[in-house]
């Protein structure tokens, strides 16, 4: 569980999937257009792919994953505290909610990330 936890957060999108699975594909793909249709509005999702087949404790994270109450593929954003699935992603999609959801997750995570990078100064320069 501890594994899952830590790689759910290393990035403001992640996705638990499997190189076999036709709906990881749709939503890996549907995740690498975002932004792709606003010439003048650079984004790049700042996400990550977790192919669990591809893991030797693939089988057991993906048990974990099922505790949350969702198969493969899972998605975790930042600033949400539950994972979501293939068909929510695809609703927000649809309804034009997960475009702005995930332009904030990276926000939110370079935000982050800059935080704890001022705090580690801070506390080098005082040690």
């Amino acid at each position: 569980m501890e594994i899952v936890k830590k790689l759910a957060y290393v990035r403001p999108v992640v996705i638990f999937s499997k190189s076999s699975c036709c709906m990881c594909a749709a939503v890996k793909k549907l995740f690498s257009e975002i932004g792709a249709n606003k010439p003048f509005f650079d984004v790049r999702v700042n996400l990550i792919v977790y192919e669990l087949d591809e893991f030797e404790e693939g089988r057991e994270m993906e048990n974990v994953l099922a505790n949350f109450g969702n198969e493969i593929p899972t998605i975790f954003l930042t600033g949400k505290i539950n994972p979501f699935s293939a068909n929510q992603v695809m609703t927000l999609s649809a309804q034009g909610i997960l475009e702005p959801m995930v332009i904030n997750a990276s926000a939110q995570w370079v935000r982050d990330q800059k935080k704890c990078r001022s705090a580690l100064y801070m506390y080098e320069m005082q040690t």
